[in-house]
């Protein structure tokens, strides 16, 4: 027997295995089997890739295969690395490589698995073959949020993986893989070319022939009776030019008769194991997708889809019905998965999603697919090109772009200008504003001036697509447009005057603003009531004062220090109270008149018509 692990699908789908092989597999456990264990393939990526240390969960699994089956002989991993020098290090072996590479090292058994980063962590997929014909006897996954969790977890999920060989009816209940149900024979050809017939056949042989040939129309849905009909033709006696080809018709009729049995047999039983798993409460989740997965490629989506309702809890049918739906080739089940993916940050699960929805029909899914397999990390360029082919044929403008750059750039093909220019174009076309602004460009560089017209139409189509600088653009052109028109009228309307006046003449201002001249009287008044304060101060000082009677004319006697019956000192100091306050209201007049502001003068804004313009003057806050 042998044993090989086949790479896990985006869903974390493995290959079903044949109810019969894992009984088969436990019967056949004798003492002296020899086990291979393969280093597994790791699709890790950076520090995580650079810490994950293949080989030694491969010596872990070797270690459990050694206590679950301690009569067989598990090859060490120094005589493979010998045996099978071009396998070691590289772990780049699928299922089919590791069928062979066990056949190569004489083992019966072989384990092989994949490495991959999962949505909480970091899982282990491992799938137990037979060498002898490669059937899948069992598989399961070690799961860990760290590197070292899953190296805990390997020994548990490499108990789980040996069970089969111990214990087969806990295989049997969750095996499924059915005996493929065989092609319908090609219908028989005619009598003879031309359809002439030897009239030296017996007419009993022609009636049989024909009669087979009715019947055989509907083998499918009878192909023992169709078998009956051309063995019956093969047994004619006589003279019997059909027998040979009879006989080869009945023989093929037959084997397909069996084989259709087989599948109906297998059906029958892994949809009564499918039923009684499905409800099971202690079964994980995953597992039961897994099967029901299995099952869909293998009899039908419609057939799964028949089951869900028996998926317990009712939290994992949203998933299943997802699952089982993308198997059936719909297209927006396939997008929901891509989704769940990209939110667990599974890139590549991701991108296979949405290139399974390319196949079911969806362009925009061919869009997006076609990017995501021409960036790191799920970089596929033929399946890139392909997808975006197909959706730049369906007009989808982001494609057609994308598509574009391949060619621009040589991302993956060989640049080809005239290619790149084709598909802008039909990306233009479909409503990719870029496009339409790349195309503009080249347009009115190749040609400056000459060639305005199409560039604007360019930039018209990227501005209605929603692209922003195509609208800046088609602005400005308009704008440069506008400018030129009154001189190109003033032309065509009077060429000699055209060269000698401009369209347009700026009047001189001869007078200062109003506001000005108003500032300037205001400051010239405040001037002169200062005059007549500084006058009025003089006068109150003569007053106040009265003449001394010495000779030398010094004021002797203040008139406010006066006695009160002096009649003569009353009238001064009435005269100095009004005089002084003249004084200060000339002053306190003529300083807010000298020192205030101009008032800001209003806007004024003058609109005039000229020839194919519209021209503003004046003056703006």
């Amino acid at each position: 027997m042998r044993l090989a692990a086949v790479s896990l699908m985006a869903a974390g789908v493995a290959s079903f295995s044949p109810a019969a092989s894992a009984s088969d597999a436990a019967d056949s456990a004798r003492e002296g089997e020899v086990l291979a264990v393969l280093d597994f393939r790791s699709h890790l990526r950076g520090e995580a890739g650079k810490k994950a240390d293949a080989a030694s969960l491969g010596e872990r699994v070797r270690f459990a295969a050694s206590r679950a089956l301690p009569q067989a002989q598990v090859i060490p991993r120094d005589e493979l690395v010998a045996l099978l020098p071009t396998l070691f290090p590289a772990s780049s072996c699928d299922g089919s490589c590791a069928v062979q590479a066990a056949r190569d090292v004489g083992a019966d058994l072989v384990v092989s698995g994949e490495l991959r980063q999962g949505r909480d962590g970091y899982l282990l997929a491992l799938e137990l073959r037979e060498a002898d014909g490669g059937t899948t006897i069992s598989s399961s996954v070690a799961r860990g949020g760290t590197l070292e969790e899953l190296g805990e977890s390997c020994e548990g999920a490499s108990a789980d993986l040996f069970r089969p060989l111990r214990s087969a009816p806990a295989a049997a209940v969750v095996a499924i893989g059915p005996v493929a149900l065989p092609d319908v024979p090609a219908p028989a050809g005619a009598v003879r070319e031309g359809g002439a017939v030897d009239l030296d056949v017996d007419a009993h042989v022609l009636v049989a022939y024909d009669h087979a040939r009715t019947v055989e129309t509907a083998g499918r849905e009878r192909p023992d009776e169709a078998a009956a009909a051309w063995d019956a033709v093969a047994k004619e006696p006589g003279k019997n030019p059909f027998r040979e080809l009879s006989a080869a018709r009945a023989a093929r009729w037959t084997s397909y008769a069996e084989g259709k049995r087989a599948f109906e047999a297998q059906y029958s039983k892994d949809r009564s194991r499918l039923r009684k798993v499905l409800p099971l409460k202690w079964v994980a989740d995953q597992v039961k997708l897994e099967l029901l997965t299995r099952y869909a490629q293998t009899y039908g989506a419609p057939k799964a889809a028949a089951l869900l309702p028996l998926l317990k809890p009712a939290t994992a049918r949203e998933r299943a019905r997802l699952v089982v739906g993308c198997e059936g080739k719909e297209s927006a089940p396939c997008t929901a998965l891509a989704r769940a993916s990209d939110a667990a940050k599974d890139r590549p699960m991701a991108a296979e999603y949405l290139g399974r929805a390319c196949s079911a029909g969806s362009m925009e899914a061919c869009a997006e697919a076609g990017d995501r397999f021409l960036q790191t990390g799920t970089r596929d360029v033929a399946r890139a090109l392909g997808a975006l082919e197909r959706a730049c044929a369906a007009r989808r403008g982001s494609a057609c772009a994308r598509l574009a750059r391949v060619y621009e750039d040589a991302d993956g093909a060989r640049p080809d200008a005239a290619l790149a220019v084709q598909l802008r174009e039909q990306a233009c076309s479909a409503g990719d504003g870029r496009s339409c602004r790349r195309l503009a460009s080249a347009v009115e560089g190749d040609s400056p001036g000459q060639d305005l017209t199409r560039a604007k139409e360019l930039w018209a189509k990227g501005c209605a697509a929603g692209d922003g600088p195509s609208c800046v653009l088609a602005g400005r052109s308009e704008v440069r447009e506008t400018l030129a028109a009154p001189a190109k009228m003033q032309v065509a309307a009077a060429p000699a005057q055209a060269v000698d006046q401009p369209a347009f003449r700026r009047q001189p201002m001869d007078a200062p603003p109003a506001a000005d001249a108003k500032a300037d009287r205001k400051k010239q008044l405040g001037l002169v009531l200062f005059g007549v304060s500084a006058v009025t101060v003089g006068g109150l000082a003569l007053v106040a004062l009265e003449p001394g009677d010495g000779a030398n004319g010094r004021f002797r006697r203040n008139a406010l220090t006066a006695p009160a019956h002096s009649s003569g000192t009353s009238a001064r100091t009435g005269a100095i109270y009004a005089l002084s306050a003249a004084a200060a209201l000339s002053a306190g007049v003529g300083a807010v008149l000298f020192f205030s502001k101009p008032e800001p003068s209003k806007p004024q804004v003058n609109v005039s018509v000229g020839p194919g313009a519209l021209l503003l003057s004046g003056t703006l806050p």
